[in-house]
């Protein structure tokens, strides 16, 4: 619904933020809330949608490919000036550009490849 672009990885905002919140377990409290706070406005949207079915749940509720909610929080980790360590950290656990477009480049620039 975002991108416009089909859902090929069908992968629900709610899965994906729960592994976010596994990786935010030993970090520190305004990261944690930085990250949390991003995610839970993704989740307001995804209550008017129900679209594809989760992969890994297997609840109808899909509206957010994997790539455009993770390009959104990574987007706002830059915005509150997160370390370089957490943005290659971030984009290790959570790159779905498989056309290698914006998230891709900005791994290149972290010096990821």
């Amino acid at each position: 619904m975002e991108c416009k672009e089909a859902i090929y990885n069908p992968i629900c905002s709610k899965c994906l933020s729960k592994e976010m919140t596994a990786w935010l377990h030993n970090k520190d409290e305004r990261l944690k809330r930085v990250v949390t706070d991003e995610v839970k406005k993704i989740l307001y949207r995804s209550k008017f949608f129900e679209n594809e079915i989760c992969a890994i749940c297997g609840n109808k509720g899909v509206f957010l490919c994997p790539y455009c909610f993770t390009e959104k929080v990574y987007k706002r980790l830059k915005r509150e000036g997160s370390s370089k360590n957490i943005l290659v950290e971030f984009l290790t656990l959570f790159n779905f550009d498989f056309r290698h477009t914006y998230l891709t480049k900005e791994a290149e620039k972290l010096g990821m490849f």
